[in-house]
Formats: C-alpha cells, structure tokens, sequence
C-alpha cells in the first residue's frame, strides 16, 4: 500500500513565490531561503527571483500538483526588454515617415514654383520675341528702339535673376533627395534589426517544440506492450512488484521517483524510519553486506546489485541537479528513463515489498 499523498502547490505574484504545503513538511520549506510565514494566505512566501525559482523546482517538482503555476523571472526581463525596443523603434520609424512625408511636401512646393517661373520665362520670351518684331517696324525710331531696347535689358536681368533662382532651388532639390536616401538607408537597418529579434524568438520557440518532442516519445513508449513486459519477466514472477512495473509511468521525472523508491525499500529492509536522511550510497552499502529474508529463502546482494543501485542513485542524481547543456539533456531523458525503469526491475526480487518484514 502506497503512502497518502500531500498536497503541494505553488503559485506566484509579480514579487512573490506562495508556498502552499502541509504543515508536517515546513521543514521542506524552510530549506528554501529566504522566506517567511504569511498567517493570513497560510503560505510561505519568497522573492520572486531566479534563485529561489530553481531552489523551489529541485525541492518540490516531483510533489507539485497540477494546479501549481509559477515561472521563470528572467523571462520577465527578456519580454519586456523585446517589448521596449519594439516601441522604440516604432516610434523612430513613425518619425521618420513624419520627416518623409515632410520633405516630398516640400519637393511637391518647388516643383509647383519651378513650374510657375518656367511659365513666367516663357511668357517673357514672347514678349522678347514681340519687341524683335516692333523693332524691324520701327527701325526709323530711334528714340524708340532705345526705350524698346532699354526694356528688352531689364526683362533679360529679371530673367537671369530667374535662372539663378531656378538653380538655387535645383541643388535644394537635391539635397533633399540626399536626406530622403539617408532616412531611408536608416530605415532599413533598423528593419533588419527587428528581424533579428524575431529570429531569437524563433529560435528559443523551436528549443520548446523539441523538448515537447521528447515528453511525447517518453508518453508513446508508455503504450509500448513490449517495454512493461521485459520489466515484468526481470521481477522474477512477483506479482506485486510485476502490477508496480507494468503500471509505472515512464517519463523525464522517472529517474528521481525510482531513486526515492529504492531508498524507500532500502531503509524498510535496515529497519531505518523514512524520515531519517542517511546517504543512499550509505544504505546500498549496508544493504549489500546483510542477508536480507524476504521470500522463503534467503539471498544475497552481490555486486552486480550493488551496481544496478548506484546507476539508480547516479542518474537520479543527475536529473534532480541538471547542468550539461541543453541539446546534450534533451538527447539523454528517454536512455536514462529506460536505463533506470530496468535497473529496478532487476533489483525488485532482491528488496523487500512495502511494509514485509525486512529480516529474517
């Protein structure tokens, strides 16, 4: 018979992580630090920070309910980091366009003046044309042909101020172009840079996939009738321990659960009570020097059991304190799933049933 569950759980507030635990556990709680005691939640309460975020998931991930929700705090930071500089960069971009906008107005303006000094160039040659014309009717007057001619040099003088104001507005013209081409060429850096940011996002989304890609090959070798066979073969015809392996979920946490399991077994078969703490490397090595009477007949914990424990005690360890990189980890939670899911199969007709007598 299986030991009554407590309910944990864990939630979180924009500083805080809630602690909702059993009062027979608080001692759990306070491994966590630093915390305090809030009367009116009934909750032990944390600081919000990346340290307390993984303390918490290497004491309590295993005893979580489902309705436990809390997350990373860093990636508070990252959103809102990506958030800010995409609304600062919409607020250049939206500057700019203003600019832009600006400046074609303005080109629009002196095209419209260019045109109107244009119509006014051409509307002084006609008149240059026309006083050539008076001038070969007159050609007796000279008085006149002075005066005409006197107008002829003042039209040419306003229509050389003219073509000057005409070139002075061509290189304004052009320097506008210039400003438009800088904006522009800007425009498009800041671009790429958005680009890159939705490239980062991207890439972590697809860390995400394939990890979700893992948890499913371990859920699919679940329904595998195979697998629970060959465990079922190892344990020697127990029929307890055959119903534990056939029914025993495997999954990334599997290596944890079988290492509390087999320190479970092992304190039961030294007579140690469960809320003592020794090593397990310890009590594999008590254990293996006892006989231990748990059939008919007595047998011995040699030295391929003592090793099948240590590889329980080794990757249990390694999954509860994770530090290889990632892509390295992802590869590794379905071989160390099945190497432990077997090990202990070979071990179970070795150990005592919960609650047996564990000597003879």
């Amino acid at each position: 018979m299986q030991r009554k569950q407590h309910e944990i759980r864990i939630s979180e507030t924009g500083t805080e992580y809630l602690l909702f635990i059993p009062a027979n556990q608080k001692q759990r709680a306070k491994r966590v630090k630093p915390i305090k005691f809030d009367f009116s939640r009934q909750c032990w309460v944390y600081d919000r920070d990346l340290s307390n975020y993984y303390a918490l998931i290497r004491e309590f991930a295993d005893d979580l309910t489902l309705s436990s929700s809390f997350t990373n705090p860093q990636e508070d930071e990252e959103r809102s980091y990506l958030s800010d500089t995409l609304s600062e960069m919409d607020d250049t971009i939206s500057t700019q366009d203003d600019e832009i906008k600006s400046l074609k107005a303005e080109g629009e303006e002196k095209d419209r003046e260019n045109s109107g000094l244009q119509e006014e160039i051409d509307r002084l040659r006609g008149i240059t044309e026309g006083i050539n014309s008076l001038g070969e009717k007159i050609s007796n007057k000279d008085g006149e042909i002075q005066s005409l001619n006197d107008a002829i040099g003042e039209k040419d003088r306003k229509n050389n101020e003219l073509n000057k104001r005409i070139d002075q507005l061509k290189v304004e013209i052009n320097t506008h172009k210039t400003t438009i081409e800088d904006l522009s060429q800007t425009l498009s850096e800041q671009e790429e840079e958005i680009q890159s940011l939705n490239d980062t996002i991207s890439e972590r989304n697809r860390k995400s996939d394939k990890l979700e890609t893992q948890i499913v090959q371990l859920q699919d070798i679940n329904t595998h009738p195979g697998i629970g066979d060959i465990a079922v073969r190892a344990t020697e015809g127990n029929q307890a321990w055959s119903a534990y392996f056939r029914n025993l979920a495997i999954n990334e946490n599997l290596p944890i659960t079988l290492r509390k399991w087999l320190e479970a077994r092992l304190k039961q078969a030294l007579s140690i009570s469960l809320n003592h703490k020794p090593e397990l490397s310890s009590l594999i090595q008590k254990y293996t020097n006892f006989d231990v009477d748990y059939s008919t007949e007595p047998d011995e914990f040699d030295k391929v059991d003592n090793y099948l424990a240590h590889v329980i005690r080794t990757q249990g360890n390694l999954i509860a304190h994770e530090e290889e990189e990632e892509e390295i980890y992802e590869k590794m939670i379905m071989g160390r799933a099945l190497c432990c899911y077997f090990a202990a199969a070979l071990l179970s007709s070795k150990l005592p049933e919960p609650k047996q007598p564990a000597f003879r």
